[in-house]
C-alpha cells in the first residue's frame, strides 16, 4: 500500500471554522509520530488514516529537506497561507496504489 499526506489549513473566526486551503504534499510524518501527534482516525480496517492538528506556526518544524518536490510543495503552500489560517490538519492516509 502507498501513503499520501494532505495538509488542510483551517481558520477560526467568530466561532466558525473554515477550510482556507489544502494541498497534497509531504511533511515529516515520522517526526509527527515520534512526538505522538498523529492519531489513528481510521474508519476502514483495511486502510490506515492518521491525523494531527497543529498550530500553524508549529508546522515548519515538520518540513522535510527541500530536495524533494513534494517537500518543497509543502513549504511553498505554507508560505502562501493567509494570516487567518490558524490550524493545520495533517492527514496521513493509506490508499490502494495497485502495486504489491
Amino acid at each position: 500500500m502507498a501513503f499520501n499526506t494532505n495538509l488542510v489549513a483551517i481558520s477560526w473566526r467568530a466561532d466558525i471554522y473554515t477550510v482556507v486551503s489544502q494541498v497534497n504534499a509531504a511533511v515529516d510524518t515520522g517526526a509527527l509520530k515520534r512526538e505522538r501527534l498523529l492519531h489513528d482516525v481510521s474508519h476502514n480496517s483495511g486502510y490506515v488514516d492518521e491525523a494531527a492538528l497543529i498550530e500553524k506556526s508549529n508546522l515548519a518544524k515538520f518540513f522535510l529537506p527541500p530536495e524533494s518536490a513534494w517537500a518543497r510543495r509543502a513549504q511553498d503552500w505554507y508560505s502562501s497561507l493567509p494570516a487567518e489560517a490558524t490550524f493545520i490538519l495533517v492527514h496521513l492516509f493509506e490508499w490502494e496504489s495497485g502495486y504489491d
